[in-house]
């Protein structure tokens, strides 16, 4: 399911919404991971890169985790990650939804969704650095920082690589 149509304005999507509310009625009010892994498929689909679906998917995700965790709505920051999301179509990105997943739940102290244990969410075998120079000084340094339930995995990310403004 690829995006076809032409990618609308917040004040375009509000008079939409004001005019005729079911015309947003698929849009999840708070995007949940496995629309994140979604919209990561299309992208994919569509060509992007594996670095351009970590940061609009992962990433993104993220933001809204953390913006639930700031509010002290724990529900729904754990709700992000209820639903297993389908296969993106690169075992990277499941790897890195699934490794997310465990990081925030063991983080902040709540129950990670079992979804994020299946084997089939792992890239041990063809491990992603997330980035585009990759060194072999840069390699050691990644895998110094590099929180377990990432490396495990076999997503390396660098210090910082969760850190948003």
């Amino acid at each position: 399911m690829s995006y076809q149509g032409r990618r609308l304005s917040v004040g375009e999507l509000v008079e939409l919404a004001r005019r005729d509310s079911s015309l947003l009625a698929d849009a999840p009010s708070t995007p949940h991971c496995s629309y994140h892994a979604e919209l990561c498929q299309d992208m994919l689909n569509a060509g992007d890169q594996l670095l351009d679906c970590w940061r609009f998917g992962v990433l993104q995700l993220v933001d809204r985790y953390n913006s639930a965790a700031r509010r002290n709505d724990w529900d729904v920051a754990r709700r992000l990650f209820e639903q297993p999301p389908s296969p993106t179509g690169s075992l990277q990105l499941d790897a890195a939804f699934a490794a997310l997943a465990e990081y925030l739940s063991v983080r902040d102290h709540w129950a990670t969704p079992t979804w994020a244990f299946e084997v089939e969410r792992s890239t041990v075998n063809a491990p992603w650095w997330v980035s585009l120079v990759i060194s072999d000084g840069f390699r050691s340094e990644v895998e110094s920082y590099c929180p377990s339930e990432f490396s495990k995995r076999g997503v390396f990310i660098g210090f910082g690589a969760l850190e948003r403004a």
